[in-house]
């Protein structure tokens, strides 16, 4: 009896993991309302446009004649950067989607 209260339980835990995973990647899921989703949309906005900044203003291209190493460099460290905004972005969205999640 154990044994099946407890395969039941993770069979609706992991249910709700890939509703979770199919909720955050969806662009146009809105999980919040009032007051707390217009503060999340704001956020959010606010974060695409500095990565979408980000995006317009790429590292300089550095032309196949070039032996400058430095110019590699910088342009590496660039590309890097770019990333890692992107890739902390994301990581804010999900981190505000489930801030006020909690377990039934």
């Amino acid at each position: 009896m154990t044994y099946f209260i407890t395969l039941k339980t993770f069979h609706a835990q992991v249910v709700k993991q890939d509703q979770l995973k199919e909720l955050m990647n969806n662009p146009n899921a809105r999980v919040a309302v009032g007051k707390k989703g217009k503060a999340l949309t704001k956020k959010l906005m606010a974060k695409q446009k500095v990565a979408q900044a980000d995006e317009e203003s790429p590292a300089p291209k550095v032309e196949a004649s070039t032996d400058s190493l430095n110019d590699l460099i910088l342009a590496a460290k660039a590309k890097k950067a770019v990333a890692k905004a992107q890739q902390d972005a994301q990581d804010s969205k999900s981190e505000l989607l489930l801030s006020g999640y909690q377990a039934p």
